[in-house]
């Protein structure tokens, strides 16, 4: 029997029923959305690719609303995702990294998790919840995330580091997928060992979603203040 339920672990699947919770999430991502395409021009290349991310994400959460009230049947949206998900993190982390030699180690990697992804849905079919799809790209963003804060620490600048949108973009990324990927796999082995899940997981989980995609916007308006003001961490 193909399942079509699924935790509320992963940017979007906060709820199968559209919750107040889900709608506040929803509202970040649409807010996060339209605010990144008026200040599309102002952006740079990077975060033109997260706002093009952000949008995505934003479609497909639609889509997902729309299929769960019609055939009740959502995962096959995530394992589409997924992949446009590594692809577009990959260009940003690459458009961000300085160092040639991280920036092609980091299309490797992307080019690796993308592959393993794919291959994974087509073995166990789009009905299947893409956990070790998930995982992979998990584990690229938490090494993405911690090497931008390495950057950002050895390139100082004169302002603030809370002024600098590189910084909210790594917070956001690191703080959800470290979060996630710590209670995804805590949760499989409570599974394994046939306890039953704590009542704080699934608030927690939202709140990371609200932290992911709440950084993200945050990091739209520090560029779109001073687009120009980014290059001093390229210096």
């Amino acid at each position: 029997m193909i399942s079509t339920s699924f935790p509320p672990w992963y940017p979007g699947m906060l709820a199968a029923l559209v919750s107040p919770g889900y709608l506040f999430y929803y509202l970040i991502l649409l807010s996060g959305s339209i605010y990144g395409y008026t200040k599309f021009n102002r952006l740079s290349r990077a975060f033109k690719f997260l706002v093009i991310l952000v949008s995505l994400i934003t479609i497909s959460e639609t889509i997902s609303r729309i299929l769960a009230y019609t055939i009740t049947l959502t995962v096959p949206v995530y394992h589409f995702l997924i992949p446009l998900q590594i692809i577009g993190y990959t260009l940003i982390f690459k458009e961000l990294f300085l160092s040639k030699n991280i920036q092609k180690a980091i299309i490797g990697i992307g080019f690796f998790v993308l592959i393993t992804s794919i291959s994974k849905s087509i073995v166990s079919g789009l009905g299947s919840f893409p956990s070790l799809n998930i995982t992979v790209l998990s584990l690229q963003l938490i090494l993405s995330s911690l090497y931008l804060f390495y950057q950002i620490v050895q390139n100082p600048t004169e302002r603030n580091i809370f002024n600098i949108s590189q910084f909210w973009l790594a917070v956001g990324t690191l703080v959800f997928y470290a979060g996630t990927f710590t209670i995804f796999t805590l949760s499989e082995y409570i599974i394994l060992k046939g306890y039953q899940m704590p009542e704080w997981k699934e608030p927690l989980l939202t709140i990371l979603n609200y932290i992911l995609y709440g950084s993200y916007f945050v990091s739209f308006y520090l560029e779109s203040r001073n687009p120009q003001a980014e290059h001093e961490i390229h210096k």
